[in-house]
């Protein structure tokens, strides 16, 4: 668990650092479903893609973090 955390910190970085306008990983979602931004793609060297409830992100050496989000944005983790 507190891997999963210490990955989905270091994406949010690289994410937002990429992406200033973002206020949080949440928005990827809003992004991708207004059509703003493609429901795959890459941000800040990972590579994502928006599914569901959440998104995927792949990180430059191979990591999977894939969380979910609350109706407020909140981050979830899913087993």
């Amino acid at each position: 668990m507190l891997g999963f955390v210490g990955a989905l910190g270091a994406a949010r970085a690289a994410v937002r650092e990429s992406m200033p306008s973002l206020d949080r990983l949440a928005d990827l979602l809003v992004l991708a479903r207004s059509g703003e931004i493609s429901r795959r793609g890459e941000v800040g060297g990972y590579s994502y893609a928006v599914h569901g409830a959440g998104c995927r992100l792949a990180s430059p050496n191979g990591s999977d973090i894939d969380v979910d989000f609350a109706a407020d944005g909140t981050e979830l983790f899913d087993f």
